[in-house]
């Protein structure tokens, strides 16, 4: 029986997308970020749309590698834009997602924090 994956990776030209020059570190790639870390606030998303079960259905039947964009999250890891994605990911049962942080200190731009950082943190 094949091994469940617990982690899909997002391409790499989706992350340079966020993380290139002309955004000035305002944006910083995660790779394996855990699932559980991230939180929900729903006055924090630009566009408060409700979950969509049948969106969610729709990009599983169809799932494609390629357009696997990472999560938007702040600092906190408050969900701010994804919220189908990460249900998909939940329904994969995957326990890491890549996201993109919405930096606004220039400070930790390319600092990649580690698990026990982002427990402490939490």
């Amino acid at each position: 029986m094949p091994r469940r994956k617990d982690y899909i990776e997002s391409p790499k030209h989706w992350k340079n997308m966020y993380t290139n020059v002309s955004f000035n570190g305002t944006w910083r790639s995660v790779d394996k970020l855990p699932i559980e870390c991230i939180k929900i606030d729903r006055s924090l998303f630009s566009y408060d749309n409700k979950e969509d079960t049948t969106q969610v259905l729709d990009i599983l039947a169809n799932f494609d590698q390629k357009l696997w964009i990472p999560l938007l999250v702040n600092e906190q890891f408050f969900l701010l834009d994804g919220q189908h994605r990460l249900a998909v990911a939940k329904q994969l049962c995957l326990k890491y997602v890549d996201v993109i942080i919405q930096s606004n200190s220039a400070e930790c731009q390319g600092t990649i924090p580690t698990i026990d950082q982002l427990r402490v943190i939490l």
